[in-house]
């Protein structure tokens, strides 16, 4: 829970433009980290309408083993962050 509270926490301030590198989001990181750990697999427009939360929980299950992947996904929470906040930005 605390964690889900503090990826929220720092895609609201990406969003809010609260600046601080703890918890600024990055949507140009995130699509780098997206680009290298996602899109051999998966399309941007895959996930059109999803909620941040419901990206963030979705990305953490599938790092952390608990929904099965083709492989094994390693990010870390900022990066979790970022990729969200790139595919929530305006298109």
């Amino acid at each position: 829970m605390l964690r889900q509270s503090i990826i929220l926490a720092a895609f609201a301030a990406g969003l809010f433009g609260v600046t601080g590198t703890a918890f600024a989001a990055d949507a140009a990181a995130g699509n780098k980290a997206f680009e290298q750990a996602c899109s051999s697999c998966h399309e941007v427009g895959d996930w059109k309408g999803k909620s941040a939360t419901d990206l963030t929980t979705m990305i953490q299950d599938v790092v952390s083993g608990k929904t099965a992947h083709k492989k094994a996904i390693k990010l870390t929470d900022a990066q979790i962050a970022d990729i969200v906040a790139f595919l929530t930005a305006p298109k």
